[in-house]
């Protein structure tokens, strides 16, 4: 994706990642990312009494952060202070320097990730508690990590086909899947045996 595109995905409504014309559109990521400061609600506190509505802090301590970079790397581009909301700022970055659209092309992916992970969590990979059949290591690094950890989980978030998993070795950075995913169920009951 281009910075135009990243530009557009957050400040506008767009198609997610592998939708066809014709499918829904997604509000922008920062429309979705301001929603979700005070979710289940309409943005507004407890009135007459009612208990407040819970903030997320996540999304504001994302969007105080994503707001505050965009000034600050405006007035570097542009050498004045941008009035307006971040989404003008964004739109208003055209026929940049190439270092500049560069580096703003990497800063807008950093944020449409960091803003998808915060909206769509996907579940974690599975630890594995084997040791490695490549490396023969069950930890790794100062936190004594698990080595082996295993995406299990499908688009729908069910549980794949053990024979669908892929396997990774954390430590070496060994990986199974598909055809070698045999090879390495051997080898981890071999060692159990």
């Amino acid at each position: 994706m281009s910075l135009a595109q990243h530009i557009h995905t957050l400040t506008r409504p767009h198609l997610p990642d592998g939708a066809k014309i014709g499918d829904n559109q997604r509000p922008a990521l920062l429309t979705e990312l301001r929603a979700a400061v005070y979710p289940g609600s309409d943005g507004g506190g407890g009135t007459n009494g009612g208990r407040p509505t819970p903030i997320n802090a996540g999304a504001v301590d994302l969007l105080t952060q994503i707001q505050h970079d965009a000034q600050v790397d405006y007035m570097e581009i542009h050498g004045v202070k941008f009035r307006g909301p971040v989404e003008a700022l964004l739109q208003s970055h055209v026929d940049l320097p190439n270092e500049w659209d560069a580096y703003l092309e990497r800063v807008t992916l950093e944020w449409m990730d960091a803003i998808e992970s915060l909206l769509r969590p996907s579940k974690p990979r599975r630890k594995l508690g084997v040791e490695c059949p490549s490396c023969e290591q069950r930890f790794h690094g100062p936190e004594r990590a698990n080595c082996l950890t295993a995406n299990c989980w499908g688009p729908d978030e069910e549980v794949l086909h053990p024979a669908q998993w892929h396997v990774r070795c954390e430590g070496c950075g060994a990986e199974w899947s598909g055809d070698t995913l045999k090879w390495f169920v051997a080898a981890v009951q071999s060692e159990a045996a």
